[in-house]
């Protein structure tokens, strides 16, 4: 684009640019920012810095679960740039990024509506639930990444053309080995596909492409999903994010209703309002059906009850992050609404600015302020501090939570801790179980928290409970020092 394009641009989709420039420059700064690793992130990076690439093929440690494509991307960057956190989120950066550009032009296709994709694309690039995870050390805007171009080049499929034919073919291919909901994306599109292209029109080849997905995900799934040593453990920990089969039962309704509140509470990031866009989306669906555009619904919605019935099935669970992948989805469908409730006030009532379409999107806008950067736990300021205040004789304590970030930055850190590690337990929900080896600790001792697990509210946590105990036992707080998600105390024990 260049200037003479520019000044004829209208100020409303000046400003529809502008906004998402607002996004990338805030998704980059968020990168620049260099937050510590939270809990998940460190064991996964755990994973990456410690082992080769053969070693990554295998079950990871501590749990780990990501698709070998990413893992492998991740390791090459930490090979060029170093084991550091910006090796680490360079690839989930540029996944985010990268989604924008592809988003609009599929978003475009669909719609056929400039305006609906810049507005459409102007919330997906400032959405605070999308920038939260534009870096973090995880799959999360991977999946994003391939939902946004399997869409894509399923709208802009063309089985007439090889171009178009291997561009198609090979994206669902390598998209099962970097995303592990990228199949419910593709079981989506190809049904579409077998519908548009083989039952309307008998273009038969086009189901070529279908069977090289089917094949590259059997072999993916035979090689490193079929019998999981981690699945057991997987359904146990995500118990409450299974979707409860029985229609008749209470509990299915309140997971729906739950569902929904979370993940609009996330859309627009302003938890009490999330009812708005809720009940907006509902809207737009009727406007839809009455407009017979079921394609369009159906490429929205499909996935999302696809999701849930594996959620049902146990196979994959339902929860935020990891329906991170369907928020550009409902991002569509809420200013489809939008858009519908705003022509049909222009037709029935009086005609309103269109500048007004802005102003549910700018809104927004008000969450970033308040909570970017975002942050979470920042343990690598404590190691500092305990680095820089410690003596040598001193032992440290490290709290269960703490464990993964410790492990990390002491494998990449220049500067680490070389005073006498004293690992705890996890003991979660049985607090007297940490009583054993708090009384274990004696003299001058450094306790490091972080990823600190509540077990009745914000003000009872295992941290207070645990330096309680060793205040009612005659130990002394000499210092202590709290960051965002971590702390420390330096503690004196008798």
């Amino acid at each position: 684009m260049n200037l003479r394009s520019i000044k004829n641009l209208s100020p409303i989709i000046l400003s529809y640019y502008s906004i998402i420039f607002i996004g990338c420059f805030l998704a980059i700064f968020q990168f620049l920012y260099n937050r510590s690793l939270w809990y998940d992130e460190a064991m996964l990076a755990v994973n990456i810095v410690s082992k080769d690439f053969n070693q990554l093929l295998k079950p990871l440690d501590k749990d780990q679960v990501a698709p070998i494509g990413f893992l492998f991307v991740e390791k090459i960057n930490t090979l060029i740039f170093g084991n550091n956190e910006y090796a680490l989120r360079l690839f989930p950066l540029l996944c985010f990024l990268a989604s924008i550009p592809f988003y609009y032009l599929f978003t475009y296709k669909l719609t056929n509506d400039q305006k609906i994709a810049l507005a459409a694309t102007t919330f997906f690039s400032i959405s605070f639930f999308l920038i939260k995870y534009s870096d973090e050390v995880k799959q999360y805007s991977t999946d994003v990444f391939f939902c946004v171009l399997i869409y894509h080049t399923t709208l802009h499929f063309q089985s007439d053309k090889a171009k178009s034919f291997i561009v198609y073919t090979l994206t669902g291919c390598i998209a099962v080995w970097f995303s592990n909901v990228s199949v419910i994306i593709l079981f989506t599109c190809g049904l579409y596909i077998m519908h548009q292209e083989i039952y309307k029109k008998r273009q038969f080849r086009s189901m070529i492409p279908i069977v090289f997905w089917t094949a590259s995900f059997a072999t993916y799934y035979l090689l490193f999903i079929h019998n999981h040593p981690t699945q057991k453990l997987m359904v146990t920990f995500w118990k409450d994010a299974f979707l409860p089969l029985n229609p008749f039962s209470k509990n299915f309704y309140i997971f729906l209703f739950n569902t929904v509140k979370g993940i609009y509470s996330e859309l627009i990031s302003y938890f009490p309002l999330w009812p708005i866009p809720c009940i907006l989306s509902t809207t737009g669906i009727w406007f839809l059906l009455k407009k017979k555009n079921c394609i369009i619904l159906y490429l929205l919605l499909f996935p999302l009850f696809t999701h849930l019935l594996l959620s049902g099935l146990k196979l994959y669970p339902f929860f935020n992050r990891l329906v991170l992948y369907l928020v550009p989805l409902l991002i569509l469908l809420y200013i489809l609404s939008l858009c519908e409730v705003f022509e049909w006030i222009n037709a029935s009532y009086k005609k309103l600015p269109e500048w007004l379409l802005l102003v549910p999107i700018v809104i927004i806008l008000g969450p970033l302020a308040v909570k970017f950067p975002f942050t979470k736990e920042e343990i690598n300021k404590t190691l500092d501090y305990v680095k820089a205040h410690s003596k040598t004789n001193d032992h440290i304590y490290v709290y269960t939570g703490a464990i993964p970030g410790l492990e990390f930055y002491q494998k990449t850190r220049r500067d680490t801790l070389t005073n006498p590690l004293i690992y705890g337990t996890n003991h979660r929900d049985q607090n007297a179980a940490y009583d054993a080896e708090l009384t274990k600790l004696k003299g001058k001792v450094w306790l490091i928290f972080s990823h600190i697990y509540e077990y009745a509210g914000p003000t009872h946590t295992e941290e207070t409970y645990m330096i309680d105990f060793l205040l009612k036992h005659k130990a002394i707080i000499v210092d202590k020092k709290e960051f965002p998600g971590t702390s420390c105390y330096y503690m004196e024990i008798y």
